[in-house]
């Protein structure tokens, strides 16, 4: 709930604005309506006691007013100012003055829709730093979530890390385990070929053991044979007797 010196000074901050930007006061207005312009006076000159009286009226009516009206003016609560300026100092600068630098600042911050933190009241200062605080609250809100999925990616990065080393295990077990598998491979052809070589070996064994036995059996008939050929080789001895028949 707004407090009533925060009304006032949201109240006196658009006063305040146009008596910057060189807008007239009412009281110049209730000045001049004070003094009976000249002119007026000249051409009406009432003859009548009544008329006068109701031009007195008026005029005391159109004094009151304005008297009211620079009283509520000079009483109205109004934003801090700098020290050492005064009312009238800040009235003569924006109306002897228009295109100022401070005049040129205050139409750019009004048309951005910007103001200056000592022209703001207390209800839009307690917004503005309401806002300020949520953007912090946000922000701050944003770092920690960024932290958090900062942490989280960084675990997932060692997990991907220590997934890749065990993969490169994996591929260093599969080398392993092929080149088993080509040294299995000479083996079973290994064990092929000595069993090709076992069996000639054994052919040739068998061959052997034949020819051998054979040889045991053919010996006696060989020996016979040579006993034979020994004889056979003797000379044979012919009676004379035939040699003088005529015969050989």
């Amino acid at each position: 709930m707004d407090t009533p010196s925060q009304m006032n000074t949201e109240m006196s901050w658009p006063h305040d604005l146009s008596s910057m930007t060189g807008s007239p006061k009412p009281s110049s207005h209730a000045s001049r309506s004070k003094t009976p312009e000249p002119g007026s006076t000249s051409l009406v000159n009432p003859s009548s006691s009544l008329l006068q009286d109701l031009l007195k009226e008026q005029r005391a009516t159109r004094g009151s007013r304005g008297t009211a009206s620079e009283d509520m003016e000079d009483n109205g609560p109004r934003t801090p100012r700098t020290p050492g300026r005064s009312r009238a100092n800040s009235q003569n600068q924006s109306q002897e003055e228009p295109g100022s630098d401070r005049q040129r600042k205050i139409n750019n911050a009004l048309a951005a829709g910007l103001k200056q933190p000592r022209e703001m009241g207390m209800r839009e200062m307690d917004q503005y730093i309401s806002k300020m605080n949520k953007q912090n609250f946000d922000l701050k809100l944003e770092i920690f979530h960024r932290a958090q999925q900062m942490a989280a990616m960084e675990k997932k990065l060692e997990r991907m890390l220590e997934m890749e080393e065990e993969l490169q295990r994996m591929r260093d077990l599969e080398d392993e385990l092929q080149e088993l598998r080509d040294a299995e491979e000479d083996n079973q052809r290994l064990r092929e070929s000595n069993e090709q070589l076992r069996q000639e070996i054994d052919k040739r064994d068998q061959a052997v053991t034949e020819a051998v036995e054979l040889i045991y059996l053919l010996q006696p008939g060989l020996l016979r044979v040579m006993a034979q050929a020994q004889l056979l080789k003797r000379p044979i001895l012919l009676p004379l007797w035939i040699f003088q028949n005529g015969h050989p």
